[in-house]
């Protein structure tokens, strides 16, 4: 179990979030999280005030599904309970299609990033994969969308496809099938990932859970 209390200033809160994802890795047991986030992922949870900025409920939404965290009491202003999601393993893509897992992680502390990709076959076998870090990193859904750009860019030098990209990061799946233009850093990563996504046929992009992301020796 554990106590937490979100950031007080809307800018830092990413940092909560990325804590959360950091603690997250620790361990694959069952977890509970209690507190109170300073957020929320609708509007309909709070008991008055004015309403909240929506790429920050989107990010805390983000945080939640990256961390396989559901959200309990639905009031804010009261102490928040979540808990993890039963288990789900990876399940192989349709006989004919590849499968590429993908993710992307951030240290706030060191800003150093990561970057993995693993495709594999309907047989689970695998096909081919990366990893590597870089320095300078951003912030945690930034460096998953830049995984997805790398998958693309993989699967075009390789000319895997069709092809299903699976990734725990809600709001890049969301991304990548919206025809609208985003013009942050995010945005442009996504943008990216589209422009490679449009020379695989048949080809798209998928949310799991986290457990669902995992390769299985």
């Amino acid at each position: 179990m554990t106590g937490l209390y979100g950031n007080l200033s809307a800018s830092e809160r990413h940092l909560t979030w990325d804590l959360l994802r950091d603690l997250y890795d620790v361990s694959a047991l069952p977890w509970l999280v209690i507190g109170d986030f300073n957020e929320v992922v609708q509007d309909n949870e709070m008991d008055g005030g004015v309403p909240r900025n929506l790429n920050q409920m989107m990010r805390f939404q983000s945080a939640l599904d990256d961390t396989e965290l559901l959200d309990g009491f639905r009031l804010t202003w009261k102490p928040k309970l979540v808990s993890r999601r039963f288990l789900k393993p990876w399940t192989p893509p349709p006989n004919g299609w590849l499968k590429a897992n993908l993710d992307g992680a951030f240290n706030p502390i060191t800003r150093i990033r990561g970057v993995g990709v693993i495709v594999q076959d309907s047989n689970a076998v695998v096909v081919r994969g990366l990893c590597f870090r870089v320095s300078n990193g951003t912030y945690a859904e930034i460096e998953k969308a830049f995984a997805g750009r790398v998958a693309g860019e993989m699967a075009n030098e390789y000319g895997y496809s069709p092809i299903v990209f699976d990734s725990d990061c809600l709001k890049l799946v969301k991304a990548v099938s919206d025809d609208g233009d985003d013009d942050s850093s995010f945005g442009q990563v996504v943008a990216d990932v589209k422009q490679e996504l449009s020379s695989l046929p048949c080809s798209f992009f998928s949310h799991v859970f986290r457990e669902s992301n995992l390769v299985r020796s």
